[in-house]
């Protein structure tokens, strides 16, 4: 179960490499063409998720440097 921390960029991350080795050998976009989709969606949403995890990754890195810098603090 995933909740709102940071380790959900983990399960992102594995979601996103299934996708690519899925999508390098075009697995399945015909079916989602044929329903009207367009191959350009599939490259825009790999983006967009990539971004994603960007976000969460400096989010947990930053987060870890404030406990950090709170630690020092007492």
């Amino acid at each position: 179960m995933l909740s709102n921390t940071t380790a959900v960029d983990e399960a992102c991350a594995r979601l996103d490499h299934k996708f690519d080795l899925m999508y390098t050998k075009h697995a399945f976009v015909h079916w989602y063409v044929g329903e009207g989709m367009e191959e350009g969606e599939f490259s825009e949403a790999c983006g967009h998720t990539t971004a994603l995890e960007k976000n969460y990754e400096e989010f947990g890195i930053n987060s870890v440097e404030r406990e950090g810098e709170k630690g020092e603090e007492y």
